[in-house]
């Protein structure tokens, strides 16, 4: 459980966080590329100047989220938009 644990900066390049509880985590300036986050929970998670490029988004709930800085796939959209 990783619930607001304090992670910005970290390398997370091809991690398997799936499943992973990041609920309120500061995972600011934090590389994911290529980690598997299905089912991870990144509600009210800071994202900021995260890099999620070349990372599967499906099935991720990104709703709660501040994505404006953040480096996503190309083409991503949030589902309903």
């Amino acid at each position: 459980d990783l619930t607001a644990a304090q992670l910005g900066g970290i390398e997370f390049f091809r991690a398997d966080l799936s499943g992973a509880k990041l609920c309120r985590a500061n995972l600011r300036a934090s590389n994911l590329r290529d980690a598997k986050v299905q089912g991870a929970d990144f509600r009210e998670a800071d994202l900021t100047t995260t890099i999620l490029r070349e990372t599967d988004l499906t099935g991720v709930d990104l709703s709660t989220n501040d994505l404006s800085s953040t480096l996503l796939p190309v083409g991503w959209k949030r589902p309903g938009s």
